[in-house]
């Protein structure tokens, strides 16, 4: 019974971070100091669809966020470093 007893408190922690995973991260743009957070690199086939997406769709949270621009600009740099070895 316990485990019951603990669930509106999980649900409350869940609804105080909006539910998100990482809530406790800052909030700044990227990992900071050229460094990935982690996962794989933007590609310029992955920046494209991105663009495309909020292209396709302007009111659309990417559409609205740019980041469709600064997918685009990060595969194009991630690209770049790759021919000259970085």
């Amino acid at each position: 019974m316990r485990a019951a007893a603990q669930l509106p408190i999980l649900g409350a922690m869940a609804k105080s971070s909006g539910g998100k995973s990482g809530a406790g991260r800052s909030g700044g743009k990227g990992a900071g100091c050229g460094q990935q957070s982690g996962g794989t690199r933007m590609t310029q086939e992955r920046a494209s669809k991105i663009q495309s997406a909020g292209d396709s769709r302007p009111d659309s949270a990417t559409g609205r966020s740019g980041f469709g621009s600064r997918a685009r600009s990060a595969g194009d740099r991630n690209a770049q470093a790759d021919k000259s070895g970085d």
